[in-house]
């Protein structure tokens, strides 16, 4: 599930907006009632990454669309787009980070690494990598069945991106973890939709996985005063970072089909949004550990489905913000009762009867999107909108005439950024029964909000794809996939 983000992104819509299923705005609200484009100082969003470095200089000016900012940034590679104040700044430090990459491939290290690499058995792996199909031939056969039956299998399913086809043959030879190390010791996404990161990021794996751990004092060398503090959709200090950081794609997804099948998503019900070929490995974890932290809460399961609808990356990210919010609002403010949807709109209702409807923003604006949004929410005597970002005043003007109380900056004031993993039923019941030495009960999982359940009816059996990557999951090197999600975040 790796590079799945379209890199340059060149929609001229709202980022979850652009999915055309909007509720249709009356047209009796004259168009001179709603706040037209807006352009902004960039540095003013983007404090402390600086608007220009050696690698990259960001155009001054940002141009909001009524919800997120939108920023080109030139560089040696051309000019990026970048929708979202923290888009913008991980490009930033992805430019940077390349940069002193390159610094780390010209030092006696990195080439010593390359050398042993080509010099040593592994070269054969990284045959194996780039040119599966013709190293086959050339494997044992006990090794040569498994990696056909694998190469096989993906083929034939056919619902992974062909430049994804080798990406579980990479977890296997132990690649994937030397290269997500590095990328965390660098501050950056190792499943970053920049191609010019991923192949720096690859070279660098190579040599450093074959070649030894001297590279990594040549990125300590290389990177001090370049390259400084973490900016990354990933935070590395939290259990949700730490598992990120620690398990392979494999793993997560796995781990993801698990929280799906206790929200009654099992089976090929689950493929939907456990393949979909937009969600980055980050962004697909972090929205089910979101989910997974509001156990048993209803909605859940309606909240995948609209999840699923997600066209393009920046959807994805706005999803996985989404319930973000959802999550650390139920854990550290109020629990959440439920979960509701209406058209492309999610909110939810907490224990006091508030309403709440989160929005991923960088600066909210009064347009017709945002009247859409207050039609979604059902009457209530309290109704309250969340956004990461900033509300304009015209727009919390209108909100509080509406009787919704806007807050913002809300990881900033109200929220602290970090969920506490819940583990998924499975593996919280094979602690119970490790702990009382008898073996787990074998439980259906729960139905889908609305739907009735037999009683008699089992469990929904994995889909092929799911059993072909919980069947990888048990040869991945080096007990990556030994924990559960509540072991990793320990």
């Amino acid at each position: 599930m790796l590079q799945r983000i379209s890199f340059v992104r060149r929609t001229g819509i709202p980022a979850v907006l652009s999915l055309g299923l909007l509720i249709p705005i009356l047209s009796a609200v004259p168009a001179a009632a709603f706040e037209g484009p807006l352009t902004f100082n960039a540095a003013d969003f983007l404090k402390p990454t600086p608007l220009r470095s050696a690698n990259y200089a960001i155009d001054p000016t940002a141009r909001n669309d009524g919800l997120m900012n939108r920023y080109a940034i030139s560089t040696s590679f051309g000019t990026l787009n970048a929708i979202g104040d923290a888009v913008a700044r991980e490009r930033a430090r992805e430019m940077d980070v390349i940069a002193a990459i390159r610094k780390v491939k010209r030092t006696d290290a990195y080439l010593d690494g390359f050398n042993a690499a080509i010099a040593g058995p592994l070269e054969a792996s990284k045959a194996l990598i780039t040119k599966p199909v013709q190293t086959i031939e050339n494997l044992g056969d006990t090794a040569k069945e498994m990696v056909d039956d694998v190469m096989s299998a993906i083929s034939n399913f056919g619902k992974k991106e062909s430049a994804e086809d080798n990406a579980m043959l990479k977890d296997l030879i132990g690649y994937n973890k030397a290269k997500r190390e590095l990328a965390f010791s660098l501050g950056v996404d190792p499943y970053s939709s920049n191609p010019y990161l991923q192949q720096e990021l690859g070279d660098l794996a190579w040599a450093n996985f074959a070649g030894g751990a001297t590279i990594d004092l040549a990125i300590s060398a290389a990177t001090v005063g370049g390259v400084g503090a973490t900016i990354s959709a990933i935070n590395a200090g939290t259990a949700t970072g730490s598992l990120l950081r620690k398990k392979s794609p494999t793993h997560l997804t796995n781990l993801s089909s698990k929280y799906l099948a206790d929200m009654g998503l099992a089976g090929k019900v689950a493929d939907p949004f456990l393949f979909h070929a937009k969600y980055s490995v980050p962004h697909q974890t972090l929205l089910v550990l979101a989910l997974g932290a509001m156990q048993d809460v209803p909605g859940r399961a309606g909240f995948i489905d609209l999840a699923t609808r997600a066209q393009t990356g920046d959807q994805t990210r706005f999803f996985q913000q989404t319930a973000q919010i959802m999550a650390t609002y139920h854990q550290q403010v109020r629990p959440v009762k439920r979960i509701q949807i209406n058209g492309n709109w999610a909110f939810f209702e907490d224990q006091g009867g508030r309403i709440v409807v989160p929005v991923p923003a960088d600066y909210l604006a009064w347009t017709p999107d945002t009247l859409s949004l207050t039609r979604a929410l059902p009457a209530s005597a309290e109704r309250s909108l969340w956004t990461t970002g900033f509300v304009s005043p015209k727009a919390r003007t209108e909100l509080a005439a509406l009787g919704i109380n806007a807050e913002e900056k809300v990881f900033n004031r109200r929220l602290k950024d970090d969920i506490s993993i819940v583990p998924p039923r499975e593996d919280r019941e094979a602690v119970g029964a490790a702990a009382s030495g008898s073996a787990p009960a074998s439980a259906p999982a729960p139905p889908r909000s609305g739907a009735t359940q037999n009683k008699t009816t089992a469990q929904p059996e994995p889909s092929g794809l799911q059993n072909l990557f919980q069947s990888l999951d048990r040869l991945i090197p080096e007990g990556e996939s030994s924990d559960s999600a509540g072991t990793a975040a320990q």
